[in-house]
């Protein structure tokens, strides 16, 4: 189901520049810029923008929010025998920077092959059993008309009200779509998807690290600039009126920079947590409202048994929780010779309106998934909990929520959130991403790479 959501054809080929990070050093040789850039935000599209922009001999400084780098990638280690993914958890492809930089890390890891599971009628079956169930064959066929529609953007929920669809089939599709999306189906735009699957060119694998984290790849990749980054330094106001970008952290200390580029995750703009002198053109304000990011809620549970089974990675239950995933699939390779055993851990996601749910419930949010695979494995998963952690991001004060999504009339709107403001404030994060690749690491990198480019081009 998730290739043929991803398999869409292309319609759109980034620069060759972006397709690699070891292509993208020294793009202006004879730069001489005497001037300062400050990035707002180490995350993703933060650490690439100044890796490029240190790379090509600017003098660059990191002002970070929070005590670490990396943004919505983070790991959990110590919960078992490999580090778990907070956010990110695999990579998107094998055509795009954030996987030449896993590539180039020298860390083992390896494609996501494994078995899905649906809860279907009662019953839990396997995907390849699925083709023959009423409500899996009339969601695929949604899923291959959808790039057919032509008329005006309307939500899924819209488009869908107009098919003869049972419960158990829009449950589906919320899981498979929206939920991918970081929302409800009531909320994504049809135009927008559409969109996404034609512009995308990353490809459809699913790349996951054996016992490293993304969080390593990040630290490895930009250990370059380390030493420009300050952290527990949030920004909360940013003065480009006249001469020199000043801006003001909450502490009251001010930095001066000849241009700023701002990272910060779309909830952070949206809340005004960053207030811009002069305030920003009424149609960038526009723009943020015209894109979505809702809360995003993971449980992470032990289990001193596996009841999914050894080859399972992912599972639909159909309940309030969309999707669990099985991180520990294929983390054994052919060279351990020990008895630990890797596939103990199922990770239980939502996003959209069953984050928000989860979110309310705090640490109970872990009833509502044993409840789920409790229905699907008979009881076995409230009997073979040892541990659980819940991750939720909306709480996190810095991030608040998942990753962007597409509303209904938003067209453009990720355009013009990306575009610079008097050649000084320049705009970078996966919700500036204009090509189909916002909500992924790549797509935030890609557009660190654009606002590094475009302040580099304005000063040769």
């Amino acid at each position: 189901m998730r290739k043929l959501l991803l398999s869409l054809p292309a319609g759109y080929v980034l620069p060759s520049v972006l397709s690699s990070c070891e292509t993208q050093d020294d793009l202006f040789p004879n730069l001489n810029f005497g001037g300062k850039v400050i990035v707002v935000g180490a995350g993703a599209a933060g650490l690439h923008a100044a890796y490029i922009l240190h790379k090509n001999g600017v003098d660059v400084q990191v002002l970070e929010a929070t005590n670490r780098v990396g943004g919505r990638i983070k790991a959990l280690d110590e919960f078992t025998g490999y580090p778990l993914e907070l956010g990110a958890d695999h990579v998107r492809g094998t055509n795009s920077i954030f996987y030449d930089a896993v590539r180039i890390s020298n860390f083992e890891y390896y494609q996501d092959r494994g078995k899905t599971y649906y809860q279907l009628t009662g019953k839990t079956i396997e995907e390849s059993e699925a083709n023959s169930n009423t409500s899996f064959r009339a969601a695929i066929k949604v899923i291959e008309k959808l790039p057919l529609y032509s008329g005006p953007d309307i939500s899924l929920s819209e488009y869908l009200n107009k098919e003869p669809l049972s419960d158990e089939t829009l449950t589906l599709l919320n899981s498979f779509i929206a939920n991918e999306f970081g929302t409800d189906l009531d909320l994504l735009s049809v135009a927008g998807y559409n969109e996404a699957l034609a512009k995308q060119t990353s490809g459809n694998e699913k790349i996951i690290l054996r016992r490293r984290s993304f969080s390593e790849v990040l630290d490895l990749q930009y250990s370059p600039i380390s030493s420009k980054i300050r952290q527990n330094t949030p920004i909360k106001s940013i003065d480009y009126g006249s001469g020199k970008v000043v801006l003001t952290d909450d502490a009251n200390q001010t930095y001066e920079a000849d241009k700023v580029i701002v990272t910060v995750p779309l909830p952070i703009l949206k809340e005004g947590r960053i207030s811009f002198n002069p305030a920003l053109p009424e149609e960038k304000l526009l723009a943020m409202d015209g894109l979505g990011m809702d809360g995003s809620v993971k449980i992470f549970m032990r289990f001193g048994q596996n009841f999914w089974g050894d080859e399972t990675s992912t599972v639909f239950p159909g309940g309030i929780i969309p999707v669990y995933k099985a991180p520990g699939w294929g983390k054994r390779s052919e060279f351990d010779d020990d008895l630990i055993f890797f596939n103990n851990v199922l990770v239980g996601e939502a996003n959209g309106s069953a984050g928000a749910t989860l979110s309310e419930l705090g640490n109970d949010a872990v009833t509502f998934a044993l409840r789920d695979l409790d229905d699907m494995f008979n009881g076995q998963a409230t009997k073979f909990l040892t541990q659980s952690y819940v991750m939720d991001w909306s709480k996190d004060t810095f991030t608040k929520g998942a990753y962007s999504y597409p509303k209904v009339g938003s067209e453009g709107a990720r355009g013009i959130l990306a575009s610079a403001i008097d050649n000084k404030i320049y705009f970078a994060g996966e919700a500036t991403h204009t090509e189909g690749h916002f909500g992924t690491v790549h797509g935030a990198m890609e557009t660190g790479y654009r606002a590094a480019y475009e302040i580099l081009k304005s000063i040769s």
